[in-house]
């Protein structure tokens, strides 16, 4: 039965679900955040170890994440077993990794084309196996686009110059925006894990080929372009990914495609990228003002850097013309701002 979330505070109730476990005697240690609410645990006794998910229904949907990582299993690629739930209340436990993300490897000087390889055989292996009918989770449709590129002009835009953007401008950016992405041809549709990254992928010891790439953080899964999520590999706002080792583990996924889809992903590879970027930009700043989470604006700079990269393309040449306008050389300048004077403005 579901607790009373107004009689017992958040850590009341995870006491509760685990009370009722095999891992109640477990070790429980938090895990370092991210930029969502959900918080994890590593539940401990001796040499087994299981994580406990702790998503408040208010902020995370724990049915999308069940539902996505029950697909991800039944197409053989590695999402976490869950072994424990109580969905009314978001908590779960479930099936623990290990300590190998590509992050820590790669921060250890592990090969990074093996690694980003193996990400893209998955990728591959998700995009051919699935029927997006075949999932019921909502269509990445020109309203989450709009919405999430408009994060660059209600946070970023607001920090960067002290004052909210005109009625005006905002029309033509979003404009420029429905233009981009109304003209890319028609692509392969597919699950997109949204938040596919480096922080986000793991190496599961003792398994082999797809078996050895745990997959984590898939819960805002959309049906949208086969593009996306190579755009979140390799476009990555925290880390300074290779681009020839990008561009040759892209062609390699492409080849045996006729020229046309070949365009048309290449198309959608560099809208998405800015997209992607200018999303992040607002994010990033997001987080500084209104969730006091400031380390994430060590990052804008490396991001702002990705997006004056993605202005250059000829795909993107009415975006670059309205920054160019408006926005005169100030795509890499430094970003510096008071996050109590913004907060006052929103």
């Amino acid at each position: 039965m579901a607790q009373n979330a107004t009689a017992l505070t958040r850590a009341d109730q995870r006491a509760h679900f685990l009370a009722d476990s095999e891992w109640a005697h477990f070790q429980c240690d938090a895990l370092a955040a991210d930029a969502s609410f959900r918080q994890y645990f590593r539940l401990t006794s001796a040499d087994e170890s299981v994580l406990l998910m702790d998503a408040p229904p208010a902020t995370e949907d724990i049915d999308a994440y069940i539902k996505i990582d029950e697909y991800l299993l039944s197409i053989g690629l590695r999402a976490p077993q869950i072994l424990k739930l109580d969905a009314a209340n978001g908590f779960a436990i479930i099936e623990d990794f290990g300590h190998n993300t590509y992050t820590q490897l790669l921060n250890k000087g592990e090969s990074a084309q093996p690694l980003y390889q193996l990400a893209v055989d998955v990728l591959s292996h998700l995009h051919t196996n699935l029927d997006p009918k075949a999932i019921d989770v909502p269509r990445y449709d020109s309203g989450y686009y709009q919405d999430e590129a408009d994060l660059l002009i209600d946070w970023y835009w607001l920090a960067r110059t002290g004052s909210p953007i005109s009625d005006e401008l905002r029309e033509e950016y979003r404009a420029i925006w429905a233009s981009l992405l109304g003209e890319l041809a028609p692509i392969d549709e597919c699950l997109v894990l949204r938040d596919y990254h480096v922080d986000n992928l793991m190496v599961i010891e003792g398994n082999q080929g797809l078996a050895s790439c745990g997959l984590l953080d898939f819960q805002d899964g959309l049906i949208g372009s086969t593009a996306y999520d190579m755009v979140s590999l390799f476009e990555d706002a925290r880390r300074d990914v290779c681009q020839d080792m990008a561009a040759k583990i892209k062609a390699d996924y492409l080849e045996g495609r006729d020229d046309a889809y070949v365009a048309a992903f290449n198309d959608w590879y560099a809208v998405l990228g800015a997209h992607r970027h200018v999303k992040v930009l607002g994010i990033f700043v997001r987080l500084c003002v209104r969730d006091h989470k400031d380390h994430y604006l060590d990052f804008v700079p490396h991001v702002q850097f990705m997006l004056k990269r993605s202005l250059e393309k000829p795909q993107l040449a009415k975006l670059k013309a309205f920054f160019d306008v408006h926005h005169p050389g100030a795509i890499e300048a430094p970003l510096s701002f008071d996050a109590d004077a913004v907060r006052k403005l929103i």
